[in-house]
């Protein structure tokens, strides 16, 4: 008797590279052999009994009927019936929820089987078109929003050898454009430098410190919340320094729009930093439309690989954010943490310190829920609005970004971080870049990291 069975059969390209898999169909009986040759992905049938529905502005639930044997399935989805530029996401189940998406946009959804190792069984099944909600309407005339953001504007007297990287004398315009062109209510900044700054680009030192120039260029009512330079009692200088808490930072700093805000506290915590001193700043402020308080911080963490020691930097951050706000107030938590989503933990896993303390141990919210090892899952989102967010936030001065995360996933590598406490709505995040429609950066960077925006609303 002749049986009928099927041989996966892989073909290698040149240099190696794996073709795409054919089934063989294979006759066997009584010394004859028949075969013939069809796509892989036909020996599985589609999944049938798609269904895709929104649960909120930037989340679907989909689901399908079961296929016998099927190790794992795809869901391929995108705002073009096209299909183009789409996103994918893995299922072990016949049901999940798709994360990050844009609120009152169209979808259009399919899905196939594929192996435990991402190897296609079946064809895609036919599109199903559906909608995320649409988000909730903003407060009226947009005044209980307030703008928030952090950027490291990279030091002064710090610069590299980047050929695309400019002198803070040639740049500081564009960091100043970046700002104003966010409306912001509060910034905070990272590498701000607390030193004397030249006049002019190899110029000699003047009364004038980095920060200083900043506040300066931006006019207006934008203030500090602490304009002394170092802890000592001429806070001046750290020349010959009498050690006085006068709530410096060095260079981490908070600047705030005055007609917006009025500042109600301040101070700073120095961290665990043994190699620099590493400080977060604190404020608390009123919003002028509103008369609602919330606490402010912003902080830059050690720059190295000690997986440990951010944990402790972050650890007395947290704490000291819960000494000075007693009352619980709304709280937003910025600034360079030097630590990403795929940070190394002693164990080789990919576990991102500071959110593995700030979000995860002490209960505050990424926006953007780029959770460690995170691909095109946002666990967490709450930002109803995404503006450049597969960029990753530092640009390291370059033409492109890279990698190019547009079309295949909704958040980049940030390092760069505002985190909120629950219940304080996200209305629109952004990234701020500028991008032709290929996604390169057009001109040169204002710094070396992308100012980070994000738009609340107090609770």
């Amino acid at each position: 008797m002749s049986q009928l069975h099927n041989v996966l059969v892989r073909a290698l390209a040149g240099c190696g590279r794996r073709a795409t898999p054919l089934v063989v169909a294979v006759l066997l009986g009584l010394g004859t052999v028949g075969a013939s040759v069809v796509p892989a992905d036909a020996a599985t049938k589609s999944p049938t009994g798609l269904a895709a529905s929104a649960t909120g502005p930037t989340t679907l639930k989909v689901s399908w009927k079961s296929v016998s044997g099927a190790p794992k399935y795809r869901v391929q989805y995108s705002r073009s019936s096209s299909m183009s530029g789409a996103s994918y996401k893995r299922f072990s189940g016949t049901s999940g929820t798709i994360t990050g998406l844009t609120a009152g946009t169209t979808y259009y959804v399919k899905v196939r089987v594929i192996t435990t190792k991402g190897v296609n069984l079946s064809p895609y099944s036919a599109a199903v078109k559906t909608s995320t909600s649409a988000a909730p309407a903003a407060p009226a005339g947009g005044s209980d929003q307030l703008r928030l953001g952090t950027f490291n504007v990279k030091c002064f007297n710090c610069q590299g050898d980047n050929p695309n990287e400019r002198s803070w004398w040639d740049r500081r315009g564009d960091v100043v454009s970046d700002v104003k062109s966010q409306r912001l209510d509060v910034l905070g900044v990272q590498e701000a430098s607390q030193a004397w700054l030249p006049a002019a680009k190899g110029g000699k030192g003047q009364d004038l410190s980095q920060f200083e120039d900043l506040r300066n260029r931006l006019g207006g009512s934008w203030k500090l919340t602490n304009t002394n330079r170092n802890n000592c009692v001429n806070a001046k200088t750290p020349t010959r320094c009498s050690a006085k808490d006068q709530g410096a930072s060095k260079g981490t700093r908070i600047l705030f729009d005055s007609s917006r805000v009025t500042l109600v506290s301040q101070g700073s915590k120095l961290l665990p930093s043994p190699e620099d001193d590493r400080y977060m700043a604190w404020a608390i402020f009123r919003q002028a439309s509103t008369g609602k308080k919330f606490f402010f911080a912003t902080a830059h963490l050690e720059p190295n690989k000690d997986w440990k020691l951010h944990v402790d930097e972050a650890t007395a951050l947290v704490k000291e954010v819960a000494k000075r706000n007693p009352d619980h107030l709304p709280t937003f938590i910025t600034g360079d943490m030097n630590a990403h989503k795929n940070t190394l933990n002693p164990s080789g896993q990919r576990e991102n310190p500071v959110a593995k303390v700030v979000v995860n141990g002490y209960g505050y919210v990424d926006p953007l829920g780029n959770a460690s090892g995170s691909t095109t899952d946002t666990p967490g989102a709450t930002v109803e609005r995404r503006i450049n967010t597969p960029l990753s936030s530092y640009n390291d001065f370059q033409r492109e970004p890279s990698p190019d995360y547009f079309g295949r996933r909704p958040n980049g590598t940030y390092i760069d971080y505002i985190f909120t406490s629950k219940k304080v709505r996200v209305l629109e995040w952004e990234n701020v870049a500028h991008l032709n429609a290929a996604h390169d950066y057009v001109g040169k960077q204002a710094s070396d990291h992308n100012l980070q925006r994000a738009t609340v609303v107090l609770p």
